[in-house]
């Protein structure tokens, strides 16, 4: 694709010299036919020179007349560009939300100079250049005739600019490949990993169409999965990958190789048959031993992935390691009691099972328990912590015969909660000195404790806590950086980038809130993940500034704050309305009244005149003045007035209505 937008961008500059050149930009495709404008970003807000948007217009080979089928311009806000993403998606061949870019990350690069200078990597994928109007999508077309599309760029005084026409697109042409084989069929945890073989043709297929049916009876209907086209010598391997099957399903698969919009797809490779018995899905996730020294015997207890797929557990025994194991019983459920071990002596086992069709799993790993006392195990001693370059590294002795292993737990403060930090650490023969490294980050204080557990699988009292402290204390974090805090509807969305330096001791995130002169409020309930670098909030501005914070976290939830970022904000102060006029009993005053603003007004102007005169301001009043009497009105003409209203952030409103008193003579 990025070889594509190169090309495509060397006609572009061939048209600066060219009003109207054939070329290859229009395709066929799955969906109907692909067509890429050239031209560089236009709208009416963000213009090339001239030029605000452009058409598409379209006819067949066999017409003379063209038909117009969009008029459109480049996104020029983040709420239209979300729009155009939520319209393409169902349009392209491709999209995958799991890799897709987000508005939120482009915008914010795109915004900076409205050029698609820096969106390169962005815009290889299908969605995102059609949400730039960079690729566009007729959808409705008849596949047995073939089309010639131009676009147009349209200038501020809706005259042509630019255009260029592309060569005729024909949506019955075929894709120029081998049929695929068959080559293997491999099944791995929960899914199918299916490879196929062909004779490379030129050029390359540059995408497939996948099909799958369940059963032998239904459709043969398109999934989107994973693939990928390797070429090797004259051969061509297609490996599609699927994640989204059922263990008791059968299920049948053919691809086509098609272009990169899905279309030209006619050979079909053969059909493939796969179902799901996995033999390492027959192999336990968890298999434990434990002595159980009261009732003389030892538990066993294990977990499957697919426990439906289990009919029965075989359990083998010995009291040597490398061989000499006899089945000593079968269970069908997840556990097993052997009541035949001696006191004293170590046994080793290990599983063999059968799944519901009669195979058989392999051999599962093994592992040991030992009949010895319920008594806690003694502690470790000469526990010590030591900082190196590698991490801390935790030391200590043991010389318990019934030990058979140690876990490490640490805690971030002084006296704070030990939780657990290792893998458990099995002990070696006849060694009696053990370290555990700790390679995590760690705050300004870490402490250490290690806990023993016996042959009978129980655990001992925690050693005492060892501390280390970071030199220097922890490095603090670099505030964040806000780059632009857009509105949109009624939402606003702020956007912020870190300090390079410092991004990985941030833990997450805090946004700050202000109207105008109030206090800034943290308007978020719980810190945001330190993964997010946008924010959206909902708020009403009402004509008031809205200013943001964004406060970076470190390991102890110390704040790091950005400087204030004023949003964009909407200045519109509403007028007052229903403003009414009158002559008092005794005709020496006029009295004039209102209905407030909606907006936050800081005061009212009053404004009054006569016929062929200007208006004069005749007074101003608070805001939270409603009315207002005139003493000095003409008694021989008939007075005009209108109100003015004047927001808490300087913003002056349109006028109210007039109203009218006074004497004529």
């Amino acid at each position: 694709m990025r070889s594509i937008i190169i090309t495509l961008l060397i006609l572009v500059v061939a048209m600066n010299g060219f009003a109207q050149k054939d070329a290859s930009v229009a395709f066929s495709g799955y969906k109907g036919n692909y067509i890429y404008n050239l031209f560089k970003p236009a709208s009416p807000e963000h213009p090339d020179g001239d030029v605000v948007g452009f058409r598409l217009d379209r006819k067949a080979v066999t017409e003379r007349n063209w038909q117009t089928l969009q008029k459109f311009n480049t996104p020029q806000s983040y709420a239209e560009l979300s729009n155009n993403v939520s319209r393409a998606i169902p349009k392209v061949y491709e999209y995958n939300p799991a890799t897709a870019y987000s508005v939120e990350s482009i915008w914010p690069i795109f915004k900076k100079n409205f050029s698609y200078d820096s969106l390169s990597v962005y815009l290889t994928q299908q969605h995102m250049a059609a949400a730039f109007n960079i690729l566009l999508i007729d959808s409705g077309i008849n596949r047995n005739v073939a089309y010639q599309y131009r676009v147009i760029q349209i200038k501020r005084d809706n005259t042509e600019g630019l255009k260029y026409t592309t060569v005729a697109v024909n949506g019955s042409e075929v894709v120029n490949a081998a049929k695929p084989r068959i080559k293997s069929r491999l099944t791995r945890g929960g899914n199918f990993n299916i490879t196929f073989k062909a004779k490379a043709t030129q050029p390359i297929t540059e995408a497939l169409l996948v099909r799958r049916r369940e059963g032998m009876k239904s459709e043969f209907k398109r999934i989107e999965t994973f693939y990928t086209i390797e070429q090797t010598a004259d051969s061509v391997y297609y490996t599609v990958v699927d994640e989204n099957v059922n263990s008791e399903q059968v299920y049948q698969y053919t691809i086509t190789p098609v272009t990169r919009f899905g279309g030209g797809g006619r050979v079909i490779s053969d059909t493939v048959s796969a179902t799901l018995i996995n033999k390492d899905l027959l192999l336990p996730l968890q298999f434990t031993a434990t002595a159980d020294s009261v009732a003389d015997q030892i538990n066993l207890n294990w977990k499957f992935l697919r426990p439906e797929l289990i009919s029965v557990v075989n359990v083998f025994r010995s009291a040597e390691y490398e061989d000499g194991y006899e089945n000593i019983g079968s269970s069908s459920d997840g556990s097993f009691i052997d009541r035949r071990s001696v006191t004293g002596k170590k046994y080793y086992y290990y599983l063999v099972i059968n799944d519901k069709l009669g195979q058989n799993s392999l051999r599962s790993a093994k592992i040991y328990s030992l009949l010895h006392t319920a008594k806690k195990p003694s502690v470790p001693i000469y526990v010590e912590v030591q900082k190196t370059n590698s991490g801390n590294v935790v030391s200590w002795q043991d010389f318990e015969q019934s030990t058979r292993g140690w876990y490490i737990y640490k805690t971030n403060q002084l006296e704070g909660k030990l939780v657990l930090s290792s893998e458990f650490i099995f002990k070696e023969e006849k060694k009696k000195d053990y370290s555990f490294t700790d390679t995590t980050k760690n705050g300004e204080i870490t402490g250490y404790a290690v806990v023993s557990e016996s042959l009978s699988n129980v655990r001992g009292d925690f050693s005492p806590t060892v501390y280390v402290k970071q030199k220097g204390g922890m490095k603090p974090v670099i505030a964040p950086t806000i780059v632009d805090a857009t509105k949109a509807g009624d939402k606003y969305h702020v956007f912020w980038r870190d300090d390079a330096t410092t991004v990985d001791l941030i833990t997450g995130y805090n946004v700050y809130r202000k109207v105008d002169d109030k206090g800034f409020v943290k308007i978020n309930k719980v810190a945001l993940e330190n993964s997010k670098s946008s924010y959206t909030d909902s708020v009403e501005s009402k004509g008031f500034k809205i200013i943001y914070k964004i406060a970076a976290l470190d390991q102890s939830g110390k704040e790091s704050t950005s400087e204030e970022y004023v949003a964009a904000y909407e200045s519109q102060i509403y007028p007052p309305s229903s403003l009414k006029a009158f002559l008092t009993g005794d005709k020496k005053l006029i009295r004039i009244n209102w209905q407030p603003s909606q907006s936050q007004v800081s005061k009212y102007e009053i404004y009054r005149f006569t016929r062929g005169k200007e208006p004069v301001k005749i007074a101003e009043k608070n805001g939270e003045n409603v009315s207002f009497s005139d003493a000095t009105f003409e008694r021989d003409a008939t007075n005009y007035y209108y109100v003015i209203a004047k927001g808490l952030n300087g913003s002056t409103s349109v006028r109210s209505n007039q109203a009218f008193a006074g004497v004529v003579n």
